[in-house]
């Protein structure tokens, strides 16, 4: 299902307290259509790594690993249009239920993805110095951004090259590098922060970020009616960016991948950071709806909470929006990938 509370006809229209009592006026809507797919490719992801952890429960595994497989066939039956988000997911879903399963359906389901995904990325213009990059799908200018999931198409090429060592990889190494280097690393050696993009366009931006014929963004748009900060984006691709290093054995992307974390926890134009309780907090408390009185009482003080992050003008320079729900509010990717992200960073 998507989600409980948030939209129904306006944004945010039913994300509330409630009273606890059913039947009251004050209940929150269960939107029970299904999340987009690249959501219901985490759930199959997050099912199948927890089948395997949780082996010493045979029978809470089972159920873990069946929810896994049945959403798996359902989007296989249900996807008619693939972009290179749900190619990326679909990688990493597949790689995890074959460890979980060790059914060679899902290995070679994400070879075919990542065959599929990899037509996409940007590689072919030799003299322009940006590229590796994917479009968003076969047709048009639209490439591929992601602020709230991570940044699958660079974690799923990863994670495939690392779960089948024994298959000749080349190309799928060959795509993780492009991206890495001509494109997250030479955008990030363009600011004192080494800061990931958040996306590439065609056409011209605000603030006249230009690298050949195309244009670049750290921050999304804040004239859009939904926009937030980047923490959950810059933390997903470190999460990659370490993958790679590993992959490529070049240490310059870990240290890509730790500016990201510094950036987070302060190391950014304001010295704020974004995680309660370290360094210097980021100024408001969480959130404006605090002062439209929709939450009391007010959302709490949380040790440990990140929060969406900075956020960019029109000109994509940094800005604070103190106390606004789109810089200032507790969201769960951004502690996921932020965590994600330390793990990875701790890891041998």
């Amino acid at each position: 299902m998507s989600h409980v509370g948030g939209d129904v006809f306006v944004h945010a229209d039913n994300n509330r307290w409630t009273d606890n009592k059913v039947g009251t006026d004050d209940d929150r809507v269960i939107q029970t259509k299904p999340a987009e797919i690249t959501t219901q490719f985490a759930f199959i992801a997050a099912e199948a790594e927890m089948a395997r952890l949780m082996k010493e429960d045979p029978a809470y595994a089972k159920r873990c690993l069946d929810a896994a497989v049945n959403c798996f066939n359902w989007c296989v039956k249900s996807v008619d249009k693939y972009t290179a988000a749900i190619y990326g997911s679909a990688i990493v879903a597949s790689v995890e239920l074959y460890k979980a399963t060790e059914n060679q359906t899902y290995r070679d389901f994400a070879y075919k993805m990542a065959d599929k995904m990899i037509l996409l990325q940007v590689s072919s213009e030799k003299k322009e110095p940006l590229q590796g990059f994917f479009r968003s799908s076969e047709k048009g200018d639209d490439f591929y951004q992601e602020i709230f999931q991570g940044d699958n198409p660079l974690i799923g090429l990863c994670k495939l090259i690392t779960a089948f060592p024994e298959r000749d990889n080349h190309k799928y190494v060959e795509a993780v590098k492009l991206y890495s280097c001509r494109y997250l690393q030479f955008i990030s050696e363009r600011n004192a922060f080494a800061l990931v993009p958040y996306g590439v366009y065609m056409e011209r931006q605000g603030g006249d970020r230009n690298v050949g014929k195309y244009c670049y963004r750290y921050f999304m748009h804040p004239e859009q009616e939904w926009w937030v900060g980047i923490n959950a984006n810059i933390a997903g691709k470190a999460v990659g960016l370490l993958m790679a290093s590993r992959i490529l054995n070049d240490p310059s992307l870990a240290v890509i991948a730790q500016r990201q974390l510094d950036w987070i926890l302060g190391t950014n134009p304001f010295g704020v950071s974004s995680m309660m309780g370290v360094g210097y907090s980021h100024p408001g408390i969480p959130m404006t709806y605090v002062n439209t009185k929709i939450f009391s009482p007010a959302t709490p003080y949380i040790p440990g909470a990140v929060i969406n992050g900075i956020g960019g003008d029109r000109n994509d320079m940094p800005d604070l929006f103190p106390g606004s729900w789109q810089t200032c509010e507790y969201w769960t990717p951004m502690i996921c990938y932020t965590l994600w992200l330390m793990a990875e960073l701790s890891a041998k």
